[in-house]
């Protein structure tokens, strides 16, 4: 049995016991690279443009064959049914071997409650979302770096968020703010900027008759906002602020896993606002993704010159 946990510091096991630490960096990040698109088969030109990019083909596969050799090992891959499978220039997970990855039962989870809104479920399907954010004990594979490692990172990062939103909105509709307030705090230590968030507290601070803490997370929120973007809070925020300061009875207006996801809706004065918050979340993704388009052709095109002539 192997067991292998990727979010944050990698620990695997394997028949119950810790491995031998990977030889390399590169062994590392290949072994996690093929148990996470563990149902892939990879091309020995696909793993050899995703890790040696810049090397020649002779030397690169020189390398991969020296990785996947320091890989078996550490594995103590000499079984009857072997963990990986190599059958010439393909190579990958070998199905028949059991295995359990906390990535996948993460995203199993998440996947299976996607549909239902955070304050729909039931209590028994937010312990279970409960249990897929307990998996989640810190980023895809802390202290990687690899193209195709961030772009992974930041999809169960952005899961694990909504995941977050939901379970606030799920203790929201049941009547229990120490919960879901709880939830928002932790959502802000990830992403001080959603706004939404900020005032979703800032309702629930209200609902249990601490208006000081209401007010201070207006401050903290137009601090963050001030500090990273340079603007001034949302209208909406700042009239919920208003209320709070004239002791007006608050109402939360619609559930916390409604909040806006990545989108742009421009109307009236917040235009500029949104704009700019639109802008700064989506500029390193753009230049990620464009630099994935790049790797992405450049593998398309050599395995296209590798096809026999029609």
């Amino acid at each position: 049995m192997l067991e292998c946990h990727l979010f944050g510091e990698l620990r695997v096991f394997l028949d119950g016991q810790p491995i031998e630490p990977f030889p390399t960096q590169k062994t590392q990040s290949l072994f996690c690279y093929l148990i996470l698109y563990r149902h892939r088969r990879h091309p020995r030109s696909v793993l050899i443009n995703t890790f040696w990019p810049e090397s020649d083909e002779h030397s690169a596969r020189r390398c991969l064959s020296t990785t996947l050799w320091r890989l078996r090992r550490t594995l103590r891959d000499e079984r009857e049914v072997p963990i990986l499978l190599i059958h010439g220039d393909v190579i990958g997970l070998n199905p028949r071997y059991p295995c359990w990855l906390d990535v996948a039962d993460f995203e199993q989870i998440c996947q299976d409650l996607n549909e239902i809104p955070g304050h729909a479920l039931t209590p028994t399907q937010a312990e279970s979302l409960k249990g897929a954010v307990a998996l989640y004990q810190g980023d895809l594979m802390e202290g990687t770096y690899d193209d195709w490692c961030l772009v992974e990172r930041e999809r169960l990062a952005n899961l694990y968020l909504q995941a977050l939103m939901r379970l606030m909105s799920f203790f929201r509709e049941h009547k229990q703010p120490a919960e879901a307030i709880a939830y928002g705090q932790h959502i802000l230590t990830l992403d001080p900027l959603q706004e939404s968030a900020h005032r979703e507290l800032m309702r629930l601070y209200c609902q249990i008759g601490d208006r000081a803490a209401a007010i201070r997370q207006y401050e903290l929120c137009r601090e963050w906002l001030a500090q990273e973007l340079g603007i001034e809070p949302m209208p909406e925020t700042t009239r919920l602020y208003q209320e709070i300061r004239a002791n007006a009875r608050i109402y939360t207006t619609r559930p916390a896993d409604a909040w806006p996801q990545a989108s742009l809706h421009i109307t009236g004065n917040t235009e500029i606002h949104q704009a700019l918050m639109h802008l700064a979340a989506s500029k390193a993704a753009l230049e990620r993704a464009a630099h994935q388009l790049q790797r992405a052709i450049e593998v398309v095109e050599q395995l296209l010159s590798q096809q026999p002539l029609p």
